[in-house]
This record gives C-alpha cells, structure tokens and sequence, in this order.
C-alpha cells in the first residue's frame, strides 16, 4: 500500500470520523483534481460506521467504494502493519512517490509542504 504506481504519485491518508483536523484535510484534498496523485483514503473507525464512513466521503466527493475502512477491532496491529512507528495520530498522511521512501506525516498536512511535495515529484 505504502507504494506508489511507476508514473504516478500517491496520498495515503489514515483518517477518522471523529478528527477535526481529518475532515479540514479531506476537504482540500477533495478540491484538488487528482490527476497529478492518486489520493487513497482510509478510515481508523470501526467496520460498523462504514455507512457513515461512505455518506462522509460522498459529502466531500470522493467514491466510497474506492477507499478503504479498518475491519478489525484490534487497530494497533493494523497501525504497526502500515508503519511500526506510527503511533495512532490522526491525521496520518504518508506521500508516496515511485521509488522513494514513503514520507510520513502526523496531524494536519500543511498545503505548502504538500505543494512543494507534490511539484518535486511531479515536475510541474
């Protein structure tokens, strides 16, 4: 998961229901066309919130179906599968770019570090 397609970057973002910071990133992401990074969604709520997990990111416009929702009560084994080092903190962005080392990011992306991220990969 923590990689990304040959020509294409990706955005990784661990997100919940519940996190402030988490709907403010989701909103701005939302806004971008993503056609310079796949954005990949997945939320930390428990599998029985996943309808309320979809009706958030139809508010936002994403496709539900294309995003991803924790199924397994015991999420500390998930978060140390996706990155030993992550403790938990939400917002969780990892910005992936082919054949690079993931960057991990804890709480609130700031745009202008995602933007300069983002044109370093990109080239444009």
């Amino acid at each position: 998961m923590l990689t990304a397609e040959p020509d294409r970057a990706r955005v990784i973002v661990f997100w919940s229901l519940e996190c402030s910071y988490c709907q403010e990133e989701l909103q701005w992401l939302a806004g971008r066309d993503g056609s310079e990074a796949e954005v990949v969604l997945v939320a930390t709520d428990p599998v029985t919130s996943a309808e309320a997990v979809s009706t958030r990111l139809r508010k936002y416009g994403f496709e539900p179906a294309r995003h991803w929702i924790f199924a397994e009560a015991f999420v500390e084994r998930l978060r140390y599968d996706v990155d030993p080092g992550w403790g938990g903190e939400l917002p969780r962005t990892y910005l992936v770019a082919a054949g690079e080392e993931p960057i991990g990011v804890s709480g609130r992306l700031d745009r202008e570090r995602f933007d300069a991220w983002l044109q370093s990969v990109t080239g444009d």
